[in-house]
């Protein structure tokens, strides 16, 4: 029993062998119009979707770098395939909380934009305006169409998930002052890992298992 176990978490761990992941895949990509059901027919609070929906895009931001770092961990490579369909979903839940906030206080979204209140930096509105705007056109290119259209220039355009969510991370810290740690333990986590990523820092956990195993032996 315990063999079969060991043997299930190499091939999922190790070899990122995913069971049923294109089932997987699929309910992933199924999740965004349950949000947006949830929203309109369940009455969902448009703050839980904020806080969904960031939580939802650290995993997103962290995933891609965690795979470059760690390359033994292949489970971590398959996660990346659905960083897409993940990517979405943090999407969705952001257009959501920005258009329930505004719903709440019985104004529009796109009026509220040109009002020049909200136009300085230290309005958490103006970061999370910016974060707004940044996932509509993320939004609207995550298809096959955009690809083809924008052909090099897509993957620039998808680049634009960075400054994303460092706005929605001062949008967040500006809204919620007092839990500055909420916010700045994944910054650090995003761009620490992804400078590791960048200058091709590798971490082969396995392989210094297996030497401490040798070693014991």
């Amino acid at each position: 029993m315990l063999e079969s176990f060991v043997k299930f978490l190499d091939q999922v761990i190790v070899r990122g062998k995913i069971p049923y992941f294109s089932a997987l895949k699929k309910i992933v990509f199924c999740l965004w119009p349950l949000a947006i059901f949830a929203y309109f027919f369940i009455n969902s609070n448009f703050k839980d979707y904020g806080e969904l929906g960031w939580s939802v895009l650290i995993a997103v931001m962290l995933i891609r770098p965690l795979a470059d770092v760690f390359p033994d961990l292949k489970i971590l490579r398959s996660l990346v395939i659905l960083r897409k369909e993940f990517g979405i979903l943090a999407g969705v839940l952001i257009v959501i909380h920005s258009y329930g906030y505004f719903h709440a206080k019985n104004q529009n979204l796109f009026f509220e934009i040109f009002n020049p209140q909200y136009w300085h930096f230290g309005h958490p509105f103006l970061w999370g305006l910016l974060g707004f705007l940044i996932t509509l056109l993320l939004l609207l290119t995550s298809n096959r169409f955009s690809v083809r259209l924008l052909k090099r220039h897509w993957k620039k355009v998808q680049l634009l998930a960075y400054p994303l969510f460092f706005f929605s991370a001062i949008h967040i810290a500006l809204v919620k002052k007092g839990e500055a740690m909420e916010v700045l333990l994944p910054v650090l986590a995003v761009s620490v890992l992804w400078a590791m990523a960048r200058f091709k820092v590798k971490i082969s956990v396995l392989r210094n298992q297996l030497n401490e195993e040798r070693r014991v032996e």
